[in-house]
């Protein structure tokens, strides 16, 4: 018997034959059958959410509202101005949600299209593997870990190339009134190939199910991982810390973990800026441009503009930090949408 999506809907994913792909702390990831379409796409995954995990345990009903919101965004961009184009950028550049398997009124886990090699764009011919980004952001002297692993380093023009094209996708989920959230190394995927990665290289955002609208609530939690938290949220942890439970405590705690698009600024000229520092001696700590060569290597890939823009997106004021769509001018001009396919 074929599998359907009211099948995905039990207890034991596993006893259905699936293959687990992924797991995370609110997430196991289970690969589907190539027979099973939705909305005429094939290569799909189904991240089922974990019933226990204390970010989820009592939000399954606001969970199925949210993400069906969420998949009804996405068909009706048709109908804005512009709204083509961009919906084509972002299926390109984001693991949209596609259905919602629920039992009643529970949402159980989402249906999306597995992010890989072909997802991204790579030639049919090649073999390389789409990972995670972290993956690419170590030390120089430690390249040859990467070829172990059959990847190939990271070099400028990817970096550049990746760099507009998360931008450029982030751009756009602001245009459309959302924020991304857990923004970090381990959520965006990258195809990085051999050759010619000033017009190959691709990546994508990964955990699109939690996007929320940037004016209310969401019902999957935005996580946030530690090494991204913005300054604004440093605050409030210590704030936190430094009074007994109680409400203002929980006021803090609220706070700490609210994500924004400001915050999506932020991570993302962090997520750059460790791109841009595999000279350092531990680049994925790296919170500032504190090197001359870090300096070199921005100016180099995105002029002074992208430097002065990408500084003050790093800036500990939420107010005092450009806008998605400024950084994006700033590093590369023009329109997202338009350049979008550029960068493709």
């Amino acid at each position: 018997m074929a599998l359907t999506l009211h099948m995905l809907a039990t207890d034991r994913p596993g006893d259905l034959g699936l293959q687990q792909c992924g797991t995370g702390a609110q997430s196991v990831v289970y690969l589907l059958p190539k027979t099973l379409r939705v909305n005429g796409r094939a290569n799909l995954v189904y991240k089922r959410y974990r019933p226990k995990a204390p970010s989820f345990r009592g939000r399954e009903a606001a969970t199925k509202v949210a993400l069906e919101q969420l998949i009804g965004l996405h068909h009706i961009l048709d109908l804005a101005s512009d709204g083509k184009r961009i919906r084509t950028a972002l299926e390109r550049h984001v693991a949209w949600p596609l259905a919602v398997v629920s039992r009643g009124n529970a949402a159980l886990g989402v249906v999306e299209p597995k992010v890989d090699a072909a997802f991204l764009g790579a030639p049919c011919d090649d073999l390389t593997p789409a990972v995670p980004l972290e993956r690419f952001i170590r030390p120089d002297g430690e390249r040859a870990l990467l070829l172990d692993q059959g990847l190939h380093p990271l070099d400028d023009d990817g970096r550049h190339r990746i760099a507009l094209q998360l931008v450029a996708t982030a751009s756009l989920l602001h245009r459309i009134g959302l924020v991304i959230g857990d923004i970090s190394l381990r959520n965006v995927m990258v195809y990085v190939p051999e050759h010619d990665q000033r017009n190959q290289a691709s990546a994508a955002f990964i955990d699109a199910d939690a996007c929320r609208p940037a004016i209310g609530g969401c019902g999957l939690p935005q996580g946030s991982t530690p090494a991204f938290d913005p300054p604004e949220s440093r605050f409030w942890r210590r704030k936190a810390d430094a009074v007994p439970d109680g409400p203002k405590r929980r006021y803090a705690l609220a706070m700490a973990g609210l994500q924004t698009q400001p915050s999506d600024v932020y991570k993302t000229a962090l997520l750059i800026l460790r791109m841009c520092s595999c000279e350092e001696e531990q680049p994925t700590g790296v919170r500032r441009i504190r090197s001359a060569t870090q300096h070199n290597t921005i100016v180099d890939l995105f002029g002074n503009a992208g430097l002065t823009a990408l500084t003050d997106a790093l800036a500990d004021t939420p107010a005092d930090r450009p806008s998605m769509a400024e950084l994006y001018r700033a590093l590369h001009g023009g329109d997202p949408t338009q350049s979008h396919h550029e960068t493709r």
